[in-house]
């Protein structure tokens, strides 16, 4: 029986921010749930709230991103050294660094074609959606005007979700929330979840237990620590047979089952470049679309790990734009 784990908006949002939050842990939560071991609740209610807030989100992180700059004020005891003309020139060269990478930054957020944008879409394709009736309506502002959690800041939507929560039928599934807002937390036991609403939870028979997590992580981290060797090990395999492909198809099928936009290690990216530039049954059919685009993203992200005769090969067979 698969593992039920509702995520609050916040936590989506995360991934945008100045944060600590690791797009990685978005990769884990597909795994899973590609596994079935886990089924994310998702309502009506996030989603509106994820796509009002999504923008605010990314310009507030840019505007700081962009106020980092180089320092450009020096004392006076440096003046006179040929090593302060050096440190003028990088900064100046990271400032317009800078500025170049927040424009192609906001430009990819403008396209939804960040990669926290293809994660975070590909869960939301993925999970089960609660709808937020006129009687979840009702109840969550009830809930809110009696003071009961979760809820805060003149704002009820915790409590709508919370009521799509309740409602739905859970035959010893076990629910986790995902929160580091404190709305779902204990008073007396932070990071615990509030007894209230263990209590709500547990009134209705046969349920299984619930619990509260701050982060993706620190869930991760207690019930599934091996994931990332999971993960590991799968794309492995998958890796290895674009490798070793014997047969048009055979890259086809391989093509299928990798992700671009995976975290992968510096072994199996060299790998993946290999086949690209080794593999007759891989670059001979590098236009071929599946194949291209994936090579394209890849390489995208990866590009850095090809010399300039890697990137003419790319360039010729698989029709790869290569960055300015």
């Amino acid at each position: 029986m698969s593992r039920l784990v509702f995520i609050d908006t916040n936590t989506y949002l995360s991934f945008y921010r100045l944060s600590n939050s690791d797009i990685n842990e978005m990769q884990k939560m597909l795994h899973a749930m590609a596994s079935r071991e886990l089924k994310v609740l998702l309502t009506d209610q996030v989603v509106d709230e994820y796509w009002r807030n999504r923008e605010g989100v990314i310009a507030e992180a840019l505007k700081k991103f962009r106020q980092g700059r180089a320092p450009n004020q020096f004392p006076r005891l440096v003046h006179g050294y040929d090593e302060l003309r050096e440190i003028r020139k990088l900064s100046a060269d990271l400032d317009k660094l800078v500025v170049k990478l927040a424009e192609i930054v906001e430009a990819a957020a403008g396209d939804e074609l960040l990669l926290a944008d293809k994660l975070v879409a590909k869960v939301f394709q993925g999970a089960e959606v609660l709808p937020v009736t006129d009687q979840v309506l009702v109840a969550a502002r009830s809930r809110f005007d009696r003071g009961n959690p979760p809820g805060k800041n003149q704002s009820y939507g915790d409590a709508i979700n919370w009521e799509c929560l309740v409602r739905r039928t859970s035959t010893g599934e076990d629910l986790f929330v995902i929160s580091g807002d404190g709305d779902f937390s204990s008073k007396l036991r932070p990071g615990a979840i509030s007894q209230f609403l263990s209590r709500e939870w547990a009134a209705v028979a046969d349920r299984g237990k619930i619990e509260l997590f701050d982060t993706i992580g620190s869930f991760f981290k207690k019930y599934y620590p091996d994931i990332e060797l999971e993960i590991e090990f799968e794309q492995n395999r998958f890796v290895d047979d674009l490798l070793d492909s014997e047969s048009f198809r055979a890259t086809h099928v391989a093509i299928g089952q990798l992700d671009p936009l995976v975290n992968f290690t510096a072994s199996q990216r060299q790998r993946i470049i290999d086949a690209g530039l080794t593999n007759g049954q891989v670059y001979s059919i590098g236009q071929d679309d599946d194949v291209a685009e994936f090579y394209q993203k890849f390489l995208g992200r990866h590009g850095a790990e090809l010399d300039d005769e890697g990137w003419r090969h790319f360039e010729e067979y698989f029709a790869v734009a290569r960055p300015t």
